[in-house]
C-alpha cells in the first residue's frame, strides 16, 4: 500500500493509503504515518502520538509513543519521555526507554547513551560497551567504524581494534573497501587498513 494526503475542512492534512489499484484501502485520518513493515505501519494521531495499525486500517497498538519507527526482524524502535527502547511485534518492551538513540544493526542495536556508543544484543545486554564518541553500524560486515578521541578506526563485533583509530572520517564497509578521509581528502581502504586509492579527492 502506499500513503497518500489529502487537507480535510478543517485545512488539516490527514494521511491514508491506496491499494495498488490507486483505491483508497484505509481512509485519511492520520496526521503522519510511516511505512508498511512486516504488516504493520507507525501513525501519528492529532495529539502527536504515535501508534500502528494492520494493513485493514484497525489499530493494534495504542497512540502511546513520541516517535515510532518501521518493524524490522520483529522489532521496532520507539521513543517515549525523551528516551529509545524497543518494542516486539506485540507491542512489550524489550528494551526499555532509556537511551539516547538505538539504531537496529543485523542482530544487533548500536545504541548511544551519554553521548558514548555502543551495542547490545536483541535481549537489551551490552555486548560492547558504549565507549566510542561516534559510529556506524555493521551494517553486514565484519568491522565497523567508530570514533576514539578526535580519530575514526575499525572494531570487529567483539568490540576490538582491528584498524587503529587514524582517520579524520570513515564509513562503513561496503564490500571488502571502506571510503575514508584524512586531511580533507577522500581515498578507500580494504579491512587490513591498507589503503587501495590514496586519499586524493575533494569529494566524491
Amino acid at each position: 500500500m502506499a500513503a497518500f494526503k489529502e487537507v480535510n475542512e478543517e485545512n488539516e492534512e490527514k494521511w491514508g493509503f491506496v491499494n495498488i489499484k490507486g483505491e483508497v484501502s484505509i481512509n485519511p485520518q492520520f496526521s503522519n504515518v510511516g511505512e508498511f513493515r512486516e504488516g504493520k505501519c507507525a501513525v501519528k494521531n492529532s495529539d502527536g502520538k504515535w501508534g500502528y495499525i494492520d494493513k485493514d486500517g484497525k489499530l493494534i497498538m495504542n497512540h502511546q509513543f513520541d516517535k515510532a519507527e518501521s518493524f524490522s526482524g520483529n522489532f521496532a524502535v520507539v521513543r517515549s519521555g525523551g528516551k529509545v527502547g524497543v518494542i516486539d511485534k506485540e507491542g512489550k518492551y524489550i528494551i526499555n526507554p532509556q537511551y539516547s538513540r538505538i539504531i537496529q544493526d543485523d542482530n544487533m542495536f548500536l545504541m548511544e547513551q551519554d553521548g558514548k556508543y555502543g551495542w547490545m544484543d536483541k535481549g537489551g545486554k551490552i555486548i560492547i560497551n558504549p565507549q566510542f564518541n561516534d559510529a556506524y553500524p555493521f551494517n553486514g560486515s565484519n568491522l565497523a567504524s567508530v570514533k576514539t578521541g578526535n580519530k575514526y578506526g575499525y572494531i570487529n563485533k567483539e568490540g576490538k581494534i582491528i584498524i587503529n583509530p587514524q582517520f579524520d572520517g570513515a564509513l562503513p564497509f561496503n564490500g571488502k573497501m571502506a571510503m575514508v578521509m584524512s586531511s580533507s581528502k577522500f581515498g578507500f581502504i580494504d579491512k587490513d587498513g591498507k589503503y587501495l586509492i590514496n586519499p586524493q579527492f575533494d569529494n566524491t
